[in-house]
């Protein structure tokens, strides 16, 4: 009797634990929905960033050799120089930034709603 029931207990224990999984499946993937739309936005806004440092102009910094340094050529060149990198490196450091948030945010999403609510104080 009992053999006879063992594959029957196996095979619906089974199919519980595939529901069960179908059931998480489906949660996170109802979570990660709202990162999606954030990481869309943000992923927009980088890709405009580095758009628009391709189109560095050297008029402001000719302008400002002028003003300093009657519009020496090193100068211009230095500081075009300078300008242009760190633009790079802040677009580059705005990037790690938000996909720190992202990640942060991705984890509070899926894990927060298991935490246990807070007990009372004291």
């Amino acid at each position: 009797m009992l053999a006879a029931l063992k594959p029957q207990l196996v095979a619906e224990t089974a199919l519980e634990v595939t529901n069960l999984r179908e059931k998480e499946f489906r949660y996170y993937e109802s979570h990660i929905s709202t990162i999606e739309t954030a990481a869309t936005l943000l992923g927009g806004f980088a890709f405009t960033a580095f758009l628009q440092s391709a189109n560095f102009e050297t008029d402001h910094a000719l302008d400002i050799g002028q003003l300093w340094f009657d519009g020496t050529p090193e100068f211009v060149e230095v500081y075009t120089t300078i300008m242009y990198w760190s633009e790079v490196v802040s677009i580059a450091a705005c990037l790690g930034e938000m996909l720190f948030v992202l990640q942060v945010s991705l984890v509070a999403t899926l894990l927060g709603n298991r935490l246990p609510p807070p007990g009372p104080a004291g």
